[in-house]
């Protein structure tokens, strides 16, 4: 799995998010010249602020931008 911190919070969408803690993890056979299998993730969000609302989502990590102090 990716190095990932839990304690962090990321944009998806205009919304600030944060990760629940809940990784789904798929496992992707070795195809054609690739002789190594391969595993991907998808990790649960839901909104920093009860205010946007309390749903929740499944997302790649490379579709949140993380938050960053100036």
């Amino acid at each position: 799995m990716e190095n990932v911190d839990f304690t962090k919070s990321y944009v998806l969408n205009d919304v600030e998010v944060k990760l629940t803690g809940r990784v789904a993890e798929k496992s992707i056979p070795a195809v054609g010249r690739n002789k190594e299998p391969r595993i991907t993730y998808l990790y649960e969000i839901t909104p920093t602020d009860l205010e946007v609302g309390s749903w929740k989502k499944w997302v790649r990590m490379i579709d949140l931008y993380e938050i960053k102090a100036k």
